[in-house]
């Protein structure tokens, strides 16, 4: 028993290194020859400071040395943002929405559910009116999790295949808080819905609520040839998006036993009042360079707007002056086009009946004539 939870946490970081390994095939990244955490905002570091497999080997050493005072310091940090509030007695409902990604409060709001649901904010910062798990924790569970994360530098540096993945564990503080805080209320939940895919918290969710009915709601895009340490297994049902998104789920997951239904996904879209045609694109941070040049590009004949990923810096974009930056998460223009190399809102434009013109893998000028020929613009020679 006491194994079982380092064990799931071991699922839980392999999945996290799978998704990054994943993530480096898309980006074509093979020459690396180490799997850097969260790749999507640390190979830029990479990059400029020329990190070696020696270096990041280096940095995986150190980290172990210093964890006992990293995970102390995140510690202290949690026990300190504690109030009065939270040691009040929280009535914890039947069923439960887990919101561990930004996206799922929006998609529930979509599933009609009719009876009241009770949601349990995990790891959002910006959802305090939420009830939080850390409420269901004293300081004595503050302590556990501090040895556990200790513990868990060691277990999962003998259990790794590469040994240099030990700096996913940089999570497990948090990671244990949360794991401790839902063992300890799970009894009280008969019905779980969360939003994520495949990830540590995923993983997490599946195996601590194992017995219970599992509900998951697809949140975005699934790579079709991601291949995960950990399947879940323990799902009941699954909200998709589409019939190729639930043959991939079906592939990425044991799903002998759990029930697909489709996902309405589409937008309430608002009027933009302009003379000329108007394009968004959906900004990607792998793409943004790209997206630039096609925007510098449109300019010229339509009014170009662009949706930034909400989590990556949007600056460049803003460099453009006539690109129009979409700044509201919340607001989602009606536009006679969309450019989208590959993100959810593409598929939410689709079932809102906007034409996407997905570009990813396509000629820079073969983006441009689709484009113009879709809004019947001459294409000049």
């Amino acid at each position: 028993m006491f194994c079982k939870k380092f064990d799931i946490f071991l699922d839980a970081v392999n999945n996290e290194i799978n998704i990054d390994r994943n993530l480096l095939k898309r980006l074509g990244r093979v020459e690396l020859t180490f799997t850097p955490l969260r790749g999507l905002k640390s190979l830029k570091y990479i990059d400029k400071y020329n990190i070696s497999n020696f270096i990041y080997g280096v940095l995986a050493f150190v980290f172990c040395i210093i964890s006992p005072a990293y995970f102390l310091i995140k510690m202290l940090k949690a026990i300190s943002a504690r109030n009065e509030q939270m040691r009040s007695e929280i009535i914890v409902p039947k069923r439960v929405v887990l919101v561990a990604n930004g996206r799922v409060m929006h998609l529930i709001k979509r599933l009609n559910l009719g009876e009241a649901v009770g949601y349990l904010n995990t790891n959002q910062p910006n959802n305090q009116n939420i009830c939080h798990v850390y409420r269901f924790l004293g300081v004595r569970e503050y302590l556990y999790a501090y040895f556990h994360a200790i513990i868990s530098v060691f277990y999962l540096l003998w259990k790794l295949e590469d040994k240099k993945d030990i700096l996913q564990v940089y999570v497990a503080y948090q990671w244990f808080l949360v794991y401790l805080a839902l063992s300890k209320k799970k009894d009280d939940i008969e019905t779980l819905y969360f939003a994520n895919h495949y990830d540590r918290w995923a993983v997490m969710f599946d195996q601590v609520f194992a017995d219970k009915n599992i509900v998951l709601v697809q949140h975005g895009i699934l790579p079709e040839n991601l291949i995960l340490g950990y399947k879940l297994k323990n799902l009941s049902k699954v909200f998709a998006f589409n019939d190729s998104s639930v043959e991939i789920f079906k592939k990425m997951f044991d799903c002998s036993h759990t029930k697909f239904e489709k996902l309405d996904i589409s937008l309430s879209l608002v009027e933009v009042n302009r003379e000329r045609k108007t394009i968004l694109i959906i900004g990607q941070p792998q793409s943004m360079n790209i997206e630039i040049e096609i925007a510098k590009t449109l300019s010229n004949d339509f009014d170009v707007f662009v949706k930034p990923h909400p989590l990556y810096d949007s600056s460049e974009y803003r460099k453009l002056d006539h690109l129009i930056v979409i700044d509201d998460v919340g607001f989602y223009p009606k536009v006679d086009l969309v450019l989208c190399y590959e993100s959810t809102l593409g598929y939410e434009y689709e079932a809102s009946d906007v034409r996407v013109v997905w570009w990813k893998g396509v000629d820079f000028n073969e983006i441009i004539l689709q484009v113009k020929s879709s809004l019947k613009v001459s294409v000049k020679s």
